[in-house]
């Protein structure tokens, strides 16, 4: 039986630890659907609808770590995929997504259902690729796994039916997947102008996000040395609370008391790990460093600062570091400065951060 196109995406798939497809059928879905029936080591999901498959496909990412995926057929069929795949690109999930596509010879004309799915799913992914013939699709399908898995989020396969089943060499060139983020150790200078940040403030305050997902044990680390209050956001809740006596609660628009008064009682706010929306909360006084990683930002001159893994971050900064010398009661020797090589983070320091006007109490 001739190895099509279809047949070694899902024999790719199954290579990288996926074990299901969420999605509903459709025409220009069969060769991948046929695929999956042939070989026998995944399966096939069928949801009531796709946007189901792909918030299905972005919660197995989140649980587990690992690669998931959905699909969709052509025109409606992967459109409805969108919301899914914002809430998983968004959240920092590894998914890859199959839209598959009228046919190739159609494209362009006006054809029944025809969309642009290369152009629609851009804003939610970070990589959208048409696979117009049979010799790019190695490396497409390559890049787009490896995006999901490398950046954390969506890689995007748009794959016109014609295209999925087309004959295809048995044996391709073999192809790895880093699974893996690397470590980023920041350079001594970078490390040093924080710590004499820390240093000099008397009342330091931290804020935590999603980013301390890994380093919840750092995070209490640091408040302990610092003797500081420990905010959390929403989506930092589940990584930072428990087990955390210096725990003040969230701030924001369903934030508490204590959270909002220690970040505004602060000489220096750390922001860890979070892209914190709610600039009208902030306080406007103290020092504010924001530690995170800025994937696709438009911040320029970063210096980066291995304390928290923050996953990603499009606000744009202007960056600066005012340092001022003090006596040292946190040494940045290097057993303290080891503590922060774990992960990836970049160090950003905002201004004039927006006022906040009124207390959240006030609007009860």
């Amino acid at each position: 039986m001739p190895h099509r196109v279809a047949d070694e995406l899902i024999r790719r798939l199954a290579e990288a630890g996926v074990e299901r497809i969420y999605g509903v059928v459709g025409d220009s879905l069969n060769p991948v659907t046929d695929a999956l029936r042939l070989n026998g080591k995944m399966k096939f999901i069928h949801v009531r609808h796709e946007e189901t498959g792909a918030f299905a496909a972005g919660a197995e990412a989140q649980l587990t770590g690992k690669l998931a995926a959905c699909a969709g057929s052509c025109g409606p069929g992967n459109l409805h995929l969108i919301n899914g795949l914002f809430d998983a690109h968004r959240s920092n999930a590894p998914v890859l997504a199959i839209a598959s596509h009228i046919p190739s010879s159609e494209i362009g004309t006006g054809y029944f259902q025809e969309t642009h799915p290369e152009i629609l799913f851009k804003e939610c992914s970070h990589y959208c690729e048409l696979i117009s013939n049979t010799k790019q699709f190695e490396r497409v399908l390559h890049i787009a796994m490896q995006s999901a898995l490398g950046k954390g989020g969506v890689g995007v396969i748009v794959l016109p039916g014609d295209v999925g089943g087309a004959d295809l060499p048995a044996e391709g060139s073999p192809r790895s997947l880093v699974s893996r983020r690397p470590t980023v150790r920041p350079g001594e200078k970078d490390l040093a102008r924080l710590a004499e940040l820390i240093n000099s403030s008397k009342k330091v305050a931290l804020l935590c996000g999603i980013g301390c997902d890994n380093a919840h044990d750092e995070v209490v680390a640091l408040a302990e040395k610092v003797k500081s209050p420990v905010g959390h956001t929403y989506r930092g809740k589940p990584f930072v609370e428990y087990s955390n006596p210096y725990d003040v609660g969230m701030t924001g628009l369903i934030g508490f008391g204590m959270a909002y008064e220690a970040i505004h009682e602060c000489d220096l706010l750390l922001l860890l790990g979070t892209d914190f929306p709610y600039d009208k909360f902030l306080p406007t006084k103290p020092k504010i460093a924001q530690i995170l990683t800025v994937w696709d930002g438009e911040a320029n001159s970063i210096s980066e600062f291995g304390a928290m893994c923050a996953r990603r971050c499009k606000r744009c900064c202007r960056c600066w570091i005012q340092s001022r010398t003090g006596n040292s009661s946190i040494p940045s020797s290097a057993n303290t400065k080891r503590r922060f090589e774990k992960s990836m983070c970049t160090l950003i320091t905002w201004e004039n951060a927006r006022p906040c006007t009124r207390s959240p109490w006030q609007r009860r």
